[in-house]
């Protein structure tokens, strides 16, 4: 583990510790079934390293180098909108199941730190921008007077872009140019949420997600390359407004 990322995990310890008292509280809010948005930020947690497949030179004369992409950590952004609810409490006796069903718009900044394949070894310092949109589902799976605790999934679509590396000054791998993908995106998450009134709350949030591969263009280079699916934990704060 390095500096940065010690940090951030120091960062998370402290986080977690500290919204921990916020998770307990005296007064019962309603729980009417409504609509509601939220805003988060957070930071990703170790994503795991890439596998890479670069492809040398065009046919019939051509080959293939296994390679490695690594990454630091990242920021990242999302809002959401969506719908809570509850079934039908046909025994006043038991609580009823409560859900909640939304759309979520997400943005990843992923540091990257640098890219391994044969020979070359690039020191990159840069950073790949993810976007997606997913539809999640959730369900409370443990409730105090004044906090809520949700667990869920979410399926979507998304887009990644790498920048290009590619220098010939420095002599780098054309297969360094700007790579993109899209495809899909998946990710679940466990939130603990401590309600300030009957429509506003703050949560913790933590998750992990993956978003597609990506390839760069063969077209007007000898070379190429392909990026494996960037997976990686992610710890994040917010605020929810219910309207």
């Amino acid at each position: 583990m390095n500096i940065r990322q010690f940090t951030r995990a120091g960062f998370v310890v402290a986080l977690t510790l500290g919204m921990t008292p916020l998770l307990h509280a005296a007064t019962p809010v309603t729980e009417a079934p409504s609509w509601y948005s939220t805003l988060s930020g957070g930071v990703l947690l170790n994503p795991r390293d890439s596998d890479s497949t670069v492809r040398l030179g065009t046919a019939p004369v051509a080959f293939t180098l296994d390679g490695l992409m690594r990454f630091n950590g990242g920021q990242t952004l999302a809002v959401a909108i969506g719908r809570q609810g509850h079934t039908d409490q046909n025994d006043t006796t038991e609580e009823p199941t409560h859900w909640r069903l939304e759309a979520e718009y997400w943005h990843g900044r992923i540091e990257r730190s640098s890219f391994h394949v044969g020979v070359l070894h690039a020191n990159l310092n840069d950073s790949v921008q993810a976007n997606a949109l997913f539809v999640n589902a959730l369900l409370r799976v443990y409730a105090t007077e004044k906090s809520r605790w949700w667990l869920g999934a979410g399926l979507g679509y998304a887009r990644v872009r790498m920048p290009s590396a590619y220098s010939p000054t420095t002599h780098t791998c054309t297969c360094l140019n700007s790579a993109d993908g899209n495809g899909l995106a998946a990710q679940v998450k466990l939130i603990g949420e401590r309600l300030l009134s009957d429509r506003t709350a703050l949560f913790l949030q933590l998750g992990y997600l993956q978003v597609p591969d990506s390839s760069t263009s063969s077209r007007t280079t000898s070379s190429s390359a392909r990026h494996d699916q960037l997976r990686s934990g992610n710890v994040a704060v917010g605020i929810r407004f219910r309207f």
